[in-house]
């Protein structure tokens, strides 16, 4: 009987191996694949979150250090007005402790306005505001003890003046 020829290496090549049989299935790295994707996003979700809330409550502090300033300005100028007024009133003799505190009118003057200059900055909240004011203070006291003390010297000068006159 005739026999064929099952394998012939010279006439059928020999079949190669495929790299699917020895490769995983492809299921986008599994379980673990897919929670490590699900917390990065969540992650940067949450980190995208407090960028914005840090930003949101810089802006509220900011704003509210606008407002503590903007109202220390305010209650500032007030207490100019009314210390120039009592400056005035102490000048003309009308203001009510003008004489019988016995003090002079630039300790008066910068009496009234160191208390009330102390009761705004002590209002004050924000460290930054507080600071500014407090410099603030400062000049305005200054400027508050230059003419107090010029105003005295040309006092003097009338009095001395008139002490001059009167002996000559």
């Amino acid at each position: 009987m005739p026999r064929v020829r099952l394998y012939d290496e010279n006439v059928v090549p020999l079949p190669g191996t495929t790299n699917a049989r020895f490769q995983a299935a492809d299921n986008n790295d599994g379980v673990a694949g897919g929670l490590g994707r699900g917390l990065q996003q969540t992650g940067r979700a949450l980190g995208q979150f407090a960028e914005s809330k840090s930003d949101l409550i810089e802006a509220q502090a900011l704003t509210e250090a606008r407002e503590e300033a903007a109202t220390a300005a305010l209650s500032f100028q007030e207490l100019l007005q009314s210390t120039d007024q009592y400056e005035r009133e102490w000048r003309d003799g009308t203001a009510e402790d003008a004489n019988a505190s016995g003090r002079g009118l630039s300790a008066a003057v910068i009496g009234r306005y160191e208390q009330g200059a102390k009761a705004i900055v002590d209002g004050v909240t924000n460290e930054h505001v507080r600071k500014r004011l407090e410099a603030q203070a400062l000049e305005y006291r200054r400027n508050y003890a230059n003419r107090a003390a010029t105003a005295e010297n040309a006092k003097l000068g009338e009095y001395f003046g008139k002490q001059n006159v009167q002996t000559t």
